[in-house]
C-alpha cells in the first residue's frame, strides 16, 4: 500500500515537472492599443487548419430592438482564409431575421488596419469611428459607433501554449460606444432607425479548441453606463494546473483592470444531461489591479438561460473535424458580480448583474 502511494506520487510529480509550457497574459501593460485587422498572413497563422479570428459585437439598443453581429476569418474545412458573417436582428414586435454568409478568400478583402469588405458587408475602424454595414437577402444595416473608451488589452493579450507558437489572443477594440444607424427589413421595405450602445471584442487562435481550452468562463455586463468583463481560460491537462484570467470594468469616471487573478471555486452546478459539464456556481477572485491596488470579488450564478451544443451549429465537414477532438457545449446563466478595490477609506466597490458564458470543450 505504501509502495502504491509512493508510485502514484512519483507519477504525479513527473507529470507536473514535464507539463508543457503555458504562459498567461504578461502584466506588462501596453501604453496604447491599436485596432487591428485580420492576421491570417502572419507566419504563426498562415495555413494553420485551426486558425480563426473574430470580432463579436454586443448591442444594447433602445426601443426593444436587438442585434448581434460577428465577423470571423477562419481556415477550418476546405479552403483557407474564409470570412463568415453571422448576424441577427429583432424588431420590437419580435420579428427575427438571422443570416449567415460565407465568402471565399477571393470574395473579400481587408484594407489598412481593420477594414473588412465583402460584397458590401463592412467592418471598419477609421477616424475614431467603427462602421458596420450588412447586406443580405433578409435585411440591410448601416451602423456607426463612436467609442467612449480607448481600445483595451489584458497585458500583452496573449496566452501561449508549448514551444511551437500556439496561442490564444484577446483584446477589446470597443469597450463601450454610442451607436446610431438603421436596419432595413427587405420583406416589408421598412427602415428601422436604431440607437444605443455597443461593445466589440476581438479574439484569435491558431490551434484547435481541444489544444487551447478545457473550459472557458466569461462574465459580461454591457449597458448604457458601463461594461464589466471577466475572462478565465483553463487549458487542457498537459499544460498543468493553470488558469489564465483578466478583468476589466469600464465605469463612469474610472477603469478597473487586472490580469492573472487567483480564482477560488466555492460550489458547482452540474449539467444533468449526458455529456454535460459542471460549471462554477460561486466563484471568488483575488489579485492586484494595474495600479497596484488589492482587488477581490465574487460571482454568483443565478439561473440557466440557454444551452447550446456547438457541434450542431457546424456543417458536416466542420462537425466531422471538430468532433474527433472535442465536444464543446456553451451555457449562459444570469449572475451577479461584486468587486472591491483598495483598502481603508479609499476602498471602492461596485456590484452588477450580468451573464456568465461558460464553454466546456473536453472533460
Amino acid at each position: 500500500m505504501r509502495w502504491n502511494l509512493l508510485f502514484i506520487l512519483i507519477i504525479l510529480s513527473a507529470q507536473t515537472v514535464t507539463a508543457d509550457p503555458f504562459t498567461t497574459f504578461s502584466p506588462k501593460w501596453p501604453v496604447s492599443v491599436q485596432v487591428s485587422g485580420p492576421a491570417m498572413d502572419a507566419p504563426a497563422n498562415k495555413g494553420k487548419e485551426f486558425y480563426s479570428e473574430w470580432w463579436a459585437g454586443v448591442f444594447r439598443l433602445k426601443g426593444g430592438y436587438y442585434t448581434y453581429i460577428r465577423f470571423m476569418v477562419y481556415n477550418l474545412g476546405p479552403g483557407d482564409e474564409k470570412l463568415k458573417i453571422n448576424a441577427t436582428f429583432k424588431t420590437p414586435d419580435q420579428a427575427k431575421y438571422s443570416v449567415t454568409r460565407t465568402f471565399k478568400r477571393d470574395e473579400w478583402h481587408n484594407g489598412p488596419g481593420l477594414a473588412i469588405n465583402a460584397d458590401g458587408n463592412v467592418l471598419q475602424f477609421a477616424q475614431n469611428t467603427f462602421t458596420i454595414k450588412l447586406k443580405n437577402k433578409k435585411f440591410l444595416a448601416n451602423l456607426q459607433i463612436k467609442p467612449r473608451f480607448a481600445p483595451w488589452r489584458p497585458g500583452n493579450g496573449l496566452v501561449k501554449y508549448g514551444t511551437e507558437g500556439k496561442y490564444y489572443a484577446l483584446d477589446i477594440p470597443l469597450p463601450l460606444g454610442d451607436v446610431k444607424g438603421s436596419f432595413t427589413t427587405l420583406n416589408d421595405k421598412k427602415v428601422h432607425q436604431v440607437s444605443g450602445v455597443a461593445y466589440i471584442d476581438h479574439q484569435a487562435m491558431n490551434a484547435g479548441m481541444h489544444v487551447t481550452t478545457r473550459t472557458m468562463y466569461r462574465f459580461r455586463r454591457v449597458d448604457d453606463k458601463k461594461v464589466v468583463f471577466l475572462w478565465m481560460l483553463r487549458p487542457p491537462p498537459q499544460f498543468g494546473d493553470h488558469v489564465a484570467t483578466c478583468l476589466a470594468a469600464f465605469l463612469p469616471g474610472s477603469v478597473v483592470q487586472a490580469v492573472n487573478l487567483q480564482v477560488f471555486i466555492k460550489s458547482w452546478w452540474q449539467d444533468p444531461k449526458d455529456g454535460g459539464y459542471r460549471v462554477p456556481k460561486v466563484l471568488m477572485i483575488k489579485g492586484m489591479t494595474r495600479k497596484g491596488l488589492p482587488l477581490r470579488g465574487a460571482i454568483v450564478m443565478k439561473a440557466l438561460n440557454h444551452r447550446e451544443e456547438y457541434l450542431k451549429s457546424l456543417n458536416a465537414v466542420e462537425r466531422f473535424i471538430v468532433s474527433r477532438f472535442a465536444n464543446p457545449i456553451e451555457y449562459d446563466f444570469d449572475a451577479v458580480m461584486a468587486v472591491e478595490v483598495g483598502t481603508g477609506p479609499h476602498k471602492k466597490s461596485f456590484k452588477t448583474e450580468g451573464t456568465i458564458f461558460f464553454t466546456g470543450v473536453n472533460h
